[in-house]
């Protein structure tokens, strides 16, 4: 029960973690889509 705990534990850190580096690839493309057409 406990390994199953930590388990999914991990598994939602580890989602949020690629959720923010997302998150950041995206505000990164937005960013040189802009320069690309100014």
């Amino acid at each position: 029960m406990r390994l199953i705990f930590k388990l999914r534990n991990r598994t939602d850190d580890t989602i949020v973690l690629h959720q923010r580096k997302l998150d950041l690839l995206k505000e990164q493309k937005k960013g040189f889509l802009q320069k690309m057409f100014v």
